[in-house]
């Protein structure tokens, strides 16, 4: 519920408070739940809960937005990632829908969408090809081992789902990523459902026998 950006300034060594101006936009200030991405040298933010179509740019030079063409339908709690040209607004709560935006047309086409919602989805690409999306929905408010992947360069778009083996019952949701190569990634932390609390545990999963186990490397 405000109008500040806060960035850390290298020079300085520290951190700064900018004021927006959001004079012509349809929101006057920032509320929840809405995605951001800082991809090609640009910073991109989406949806949320009083404007879910929105996709909006920043000028970090003039402190300024640039609205962009609105999203096919309203996201919030989703994931946004670039790839190539391409930026992906992928699913969130009680939305199933996936859409990609064009750089080069500035428009919106839409994909098909995963057979669940989910809730801050973790989106990582592999070789600027392959989008993977997992996660669990805060509706059912339990993980499981369903992971999405996709050939972006395929042009049907068809969604395949992974089988992952795991010596896991399910796998964590709202975990943060970190890609360790071409085929692994190590998933931090997250939630096993809404219930317990977070889990402090970090798993890695390789991409290349779809497996998934803890990593007792990492703490």
């Amino acid at each position: 519920n405000s109008r500040n950006v806060f960035y850390f300034d290298k020079t300085k060594n520290q951190v700064e408070k900018i004021s927006l101006n959001f004079e012509g936009l349809p929101m006057d200030k920032f509320l929840a739940c809405f995605a951001t991405l800082n991809y090609m040298g640009r910073f991109y933010i989406s949806g949320g809960f009083q404007n879910p179509k929105s996709f909006l740019t920043l000028d970090m030079g003039n402190k300024t937005f640039k609205q962009l063409m609105n999203m096919p339908t309203g996201h919030n709690y989703h994931g946004m990632i670039g790839i190539g040209n391409n930026i992906f607004s992928i699913s969130g709560h009680k939305n199933q829908n996936v859409e990609k935006f064009d750089l080069t047309t500035n428009s919106w086409t839409s994909l098909e969408p995963l057979q669940n919602s989910l809730s801050w989805p973790q989106c990582i690409s592999i070789e600027d090809r392959l989008l993977y999306v997992f996660g669990d929905s805060c509706e059912r408010g339990n993980s499981n081992k369903k992971i999405y992947r996709m050939d972006i360069m395929n042009p049907n778009g068809n969604w395949e789902i992974i089988d992952v083996v795991s010596s896991l019952e399910k796998l964590p949701f709202y975990s943060g990523i970190v890609r360790l190569g071409p085929n692994n990634v190590l998933v931090l932390g997250g939630k096993f459902n809404s219930i317990e609390g977070n889990i402090s545990k970090c798993f890695e999963l390789n991409f290349n026998n779809n497996s998934y186990n803890e990593n007792a490397d990492y703490r």
